[in-house]
């Protein structure tokens, strides 16, 4: 009966060895969580220009400086910086086809311009960011023999490409 529960604790007993020599090769290396990056204080208080074709972009946008420590102004004399974001370009790219000349891989992009001024008592006193582009980039396999596969596989990934130009965007604010 002993050897039975030596046998259950053992495979316990090898997992919390191997999760705590990772975790102490995780921390000797120097990684660390990210965790919460503020945003600064020209970006307390910002008021926000996109296209009126960016709706659902701009919606995600103004949750992410939200979540980021922004607050949103309803007007620009309200603000202490303005941020100018273009529209949302999307493309594709053929990366190589197979035997039969069908298309196989792709690269999918998001990219879109943007830029920030410094706002005093509702009026401009300083360029920040003038018409930086950010752009993101996913590949995609298809497989020519599966299209309805496909197209769900790339409808999948555009909202995955989105959140993730929001957040390069965002990394680009907090480097400024």
């Amino acid at each position: 009966m002993t050897v039975m529960k030596n046998a259950k604790i053992k495979p316990h007993l090898t997992r919390l060895i191997g999760l705590t020599l990772l975790v102490i090769t995780l921390s000797s290396c120097g990684f660390h969580l990210r965790g919460h990056i503020p945003l600064s204080a020209e970006l307390s208080h910002i008021y926000v220009v996109t296209p009126d074709q960016n709706a659902g972009f701009r919606n995600r946008l103004l949750i992410a400086l939200k979540g980021a420590g922004s607050s949103i102004a309803n007007k620009q004399s309200e603000a202490t910086s303005i941020l100018k974001v273009g529209p949302v370009q999307d493309s594709r790219r053929l990366i190589s086809v197979n035997r039969l000349a069908q298309g196989r891989d792709y690269s999918l992009f998001k990219r879109v311009k943007f830029s920030l001024q410094k706002v005093v008592a509702g009026k401009v006193i300083e360029n920040l960011i003038e018409n930086r582009m950010v752009e993101v980039r996913r590949d995609l396999v298809k497989n020519p023999d599966d299209a309805l596969g496909n197209d769900q596989q790339e409808e999948e990934l555009l909202p995955e490409l989105e959140q993730a130009l929001i957040h390069s965007l965002l990394l680009q604010l907090r480097l400024n």
